[in-house]
């Protein structure tokens, strides 16, 4: 009797043994194959830096032709600028999803598509912003600076307040300070509209 029922405690811990090991190694099969599926093939900054040249490259575009037009100086620019630059981050999040990610993709990196886009269009258009200042349309800070002094004018600021206000303008305005600032600016912006997208 007591041989029976050591030799069935043996059968049953054996059978329990062998359904716990038969279960971890699905378990970690399974887990093998979703880590499989949800890491990516290529790493997400080759998408941003292909979406980010696209988005600048359309933003440089779309400046040239307001120049061309005599409406640079207007906020038309700026807000065309963002259209594109919710296009791309909304491109460039579908297009790594589907064609690297296996028709996958996290939030968390829909949020780092969105801000790595935006920081590599603002470092090409912020390069491209000294160029063009500098040697294309050389009068555009001065018309600027002139609408800025009028609404200041109009707000009843001093002479004082003014000048104050031109020179930090105009110091703003270099490529030291511009492009850092931009880069930054468009960060949070990419942050904001990868949030929602």
């Amino acid at each position: 009797m007591n041989f029976h029922r050591l030799y069935l405690t043996r059968e049953l811990f054996f059978s329990s043994f062998c359904y716990l090991s038969t279960t971890i190694s699905e378990h970690k099969k399974q887990a093998y194959m979703s880590e499989q599926f949800t890491t990516p093939k290529a790493p997400i900054f080759a998408t941003c830096l292909r979406q980010g040249i696209i988005v600048s490259g359309v933003g440089v575009l779309f400046t040239m032709i307001l120049f061309l037009m005599d409406m640079d100086t207007s906020s038309v620019a700026q807000v065309l600028g963002y259209f594109v630059l919710i296009g791309g981050i909304l491109v460039g999040s579908l297009e790594y999803r589907d064609t690297v990610n296996q028709g996958y993709i996290k939030y968390s990196q829909v949020i780092a598509i969105g801000v790595l886009i935006s920081v590599v269009s603002a470092v090409i258009l912020g390069i491209f912003s000294a160029i063009y200042i500098a040697y294309i349309n050389p009068e555009m800070m001065e018309q600027i600076i002139f609408q800025q002094e009028e609404k200041f004018i109009e707000q009843g600021l001093s002479d004082e307040d003014i000048e104050g206000a031109v020179s930090m303008m105009r110091k703003f305005s270099e490529p030291m300070f511009s492009i850092p600032i931009s880069i930054i600016w468009y960060a949070i912006v990419g942050l904001l509209i990868s949030s929602v997208v």
